[in-house]
């Protein structure tokens, strides 16, 4: 009688530990905010400016005037600030050109690597907490480059910086 017991509250225990867990682990549905609140940046963790509110539309209005007609052209936006990311242990170039609030693309990493030319000496070494420059707005060109540099890069070894890589930096 004493092991069936004891095997029934082995059984209990195991249940509880599995619902413990199973609560701990579930991800948990947000519901909506009733203000709105700024966004975070995935990558720096900075607040973002929270989306305009709507605006209605300007009644329409007819032209007389030639002067009314021709606006001048809007200013040019500034050039956005750079991202930063932060390395964690187990990071490489590749991994983080992945994720998608960086590129979302692995054969963009050589992006990352010119960015921070002088703080990765080998592309294949990065450092936990270095800090690196992410340019969220590279040309069409450069991507292009980056990822032809990536695909054709040929052999590679740690602690050596493969001709190949100076060559890109060097373009």
């Amino acid at each position: 009688m004493k092991n069936k017991n004891m095997t029934i509250y082995i059984v209990i225990a195991i249940l509880l530990i599995a619902l413990l867990l199973w609560y701990l682990f579930t991800p948990k549905q947000k519901s909506a905010p009733a203000t709105p609140q700024p966004q975070t940046s995935s990558v720096t963790g900075t607040p973002q400016p929270a989306a305009p509110a709507a605006v209605p539309p300007a009644p329409a209005t007819t032209a007389t005037a030639p002067e009314q007609q021709a606006t001048p052209p809007a200013p040019a936006a500034p050039p956005a600030e750079p991202a930063y990311y932060t390395v964690v242990r187990g990071d490489c170039l590749w991994r983080i050109a992945a994720q998608s609030g960086v590129y979302g693309n692995p054969f963009e990493w050589p992006l990352i690597y010119k960015a921070n030319d002088k703080k990765i000496k080998d592309a294949d070494l990065i450092y936990p907490g270095q800090m690196l420059v992410i340019n969220h707005h590279p040309s069409a060109a450069a991507i292009a480059v980056a990822i032809k540099h990536a695909k054709s890069r040929g052999p590679w070894s740690l602690g050596t910086v493969e001709a190949s890589d100076k060559a890109y930096l060097a373009q």
